[in-house]
């Protein structure tokens, strides 16, 4: 288990995904104090969400499925509930660039097969 970042809140858990030579990557931080077995279960609901092209997080937020991306993340702010979902694209970075359709739907099995 990674100890928090100490530039990021406390509250916050964080799931980063990302394909590299055709192999999928996935790092979970927890929130201090959270039970990673909720915090799994809420980022697969959130994605299996997203894998239809919107989520829940207080209200229904839009994901593009068909924007490349090299990183997926996804945060959860332990406090309210809140989360949001996003890609970035990051210059000399190894991972593919790929279509958020297949990070989300690989970050779910992931966390799916990797509890």
């Amino acid at each position: 288990m990674s100890a928090a970042h100490p530039s990021r809140p406390s509250g916050e858990s964080i799931l980063q995904a990302w394909i590299e030579h055709g192999v999928v990557h996935c790092t979970l931080q927890l929130a201090a104090g959270a039970d990673r077995d909720a915090v799994r279960a809420r980022m697969v609901t959130l994605l299996t969400e997203a894998a239809t092209g919107q989520y829940w997080a207080g209200r229904w937020k839009h994901v593009d499925l068909d924007e490349r991306w090299h990183v997926l993340l996804v945060t959860m702010d332990e406090g309210d509930g809140d989360a949001e979902l996003g890609g970035s694209h990051l210059d000399g970075h190894h991972a593919q660039r790929v279509p958020a359709r297949d990070l989300v739907e690989a970050a779910r099995d992931y966390l799916e097969t990797h509890g």
